[in-house]
């Protein structure tokens, strides 16, 4: 059934996309996204450097705070498992699985500053405001 539904929804959109015409297809997605009742997402990040500069300082957070429950966590299991091979074996696993996501993303961070000073262009802009306002 699926092998014969796949061509025909091909062609079918193939041949929408064809026929329709911009005027009647076009949307802006830009002013689509509403973060609120005033603004958009084009208001209020008007180039994807904007997005970007604000993303990123809140990915490292969250990712701080992973960190965090993930040592937390694993030292946990290591100090529970009285003894039991296996729970050691899993907290250190959370324990390092932790630490290699730690040393990844403070070397995606160092890039991030090395582009930044190569190329000249602001990624992690400090003046932008946090998505957590």
């Amino acid at each position: 059934m699926l092998k014969k539904l796949c061509p025909s929804l091909l062609l079918f959109t193939i041949y929408y996309l064809r026929s329709s015409t911009s005027a009647s297809a076009a949307v802006l997605l830009q002013n689509a996204f509403k973060l609120n009742n005033t603004d958009t997402v084009a208001s209020k990040f008007p180039s994807i450097t904007t997005l970007i500069s604000t993303i990123l300082p809140n990915i490292y957070i969250v990712s701080g705070l992973i960190l965090f429950f993930l040592l937390l966590g694993g030292g946990f299991a290591v100090m529970a498992s009285g003894g039991n091979v296996e729970q050691i074996d899993k907290g250190k696993q959370a324990i390092s699985g932790a630490i290699i996501g730690f040393i990844i993303i403070i070397a995606s961070y160092w890039i991030i500053q090395l582009i930044e000073k190569l190329t000249g262009i602001p990624i992690l802009n400090t003046t932008s405001t946090p998505l957590l306002n």
